[in-house]
């Protein structure tokens, strides 16, 4: 299945098929590779797509694939939020129904969110991420370093002026003032396990001709309903985790670790 970035250049909305660098292990207790990979994940920031080509495409399966690219310019209200993110660090949850859900925003180290789709057949899979670090948002934000991938795709759309809007900058410091209710959250990694657990989403490494594959139902797992799209666990999450870990392996695939952009192509023109 070849890639060719030149077909289009968009911004994509909620969960895409990516082809991404990144680490990726094949078991619970496997070494970390550097490898290509595939995956299913959220991105709603600049990015090349192409077709998946009619011969390779499976039941259920991808149509299109997308390469992440990080943004050079800074987003505005016109993008979607991208959260949680993935991508050039540590995972990062600092938004999704947190403005919902209180539980949300009083997640402690070993809580578990799941992050995926309801269908028909069952809970989808995207990202299995474990709380590692809490912090407030004020505080997480001014960790990150300057022009970091999260801090451009998540807070900012909403922390960027609006152009043309005269209440503009009075808008964009209302939505800072509401961020502050929120927590930023970081995920455990393989080097900062908690009680045993990682952040992952399933992947598939392959050595440059990116392979396709349908999103993992999990809702044979206990503990997981196919009523929400965002799913916390904080009794007994470890069970669970093992059960997501287990599962996408013994469906062929890897749990990716770390996700990283392509470099902003020359030429490419920022999504509007």
């Amino acid at each position: 299945m070849g890639f060719n970035p030149s077909l289009s250049t968009e911004t994509p909305s909620g969960t895409s098929f990516v082809d991404v660098r990144g680490r990726v292990q094949m078991g619970v207790d496997a070494a970390e590779l550097e490898s290509r990979l595939t995956a299913w994940v959220r991105w709603e920031a600049t990015a090349s797509a192409a077709l998946v080509p009619t011969h390779a495409r499976q039941l259920r399966g991808p149509t299109r694939i997308v390469r992440p690219h990080k943004p050079n310019t800074p987003l505005n209200h016109q993008h979607q939020v991208t959260d949680p993110v993935l991508f050039d660090g540590p995972f990062i949850y600092s938004l999704t129904r947190q403005d919902r859900y209180e539980r949300l925003r009083a997640l402690i180290p070993g809580d578990l969110v799941i992050f995926g789709a309801r269908s028909h057949r069952g809970f989808l899979l995207d990202t299995v991420f474990v709380v590692g670090q809490k912090h407030s948002h004020a505080q997480g934000r001014a960790k990150q370093p300057e022009g970091s991938t999260a801090l451009q795709v998540s807070v900012g759309p909403l922390l960027q002026p609006a152009d043309g809007l005269d209440d503009g900058a009075q808008l964009a410091q209302a939505k800072k003032a509401e961020l502050e209710r929120l927590s930023w959250y970081l995920g455990a990694t393989p080097s900062s396990k908690i009680d045993g657990m990682f952040s992952f989403t399933p992947a598939l490494p392959h050595d440059g001709t990116p392979k396709a594959f349908s999103r993992l139902v999990v809702s044979d797992c206990a503990g997981i309903t196919n009523t929400m799209p965002v799913q916390y666990l904080q009794a007994a999450p470890r069970d669970v985790w093992c059960c997501l870990a287990e599962r996408t392996c013994a469906s062929g695939l890897g749990l990716a670790t770390a996700l990283h952009t392509w470099p902003h192509p020359a030429g490419l023109a920022p999504a509007a």
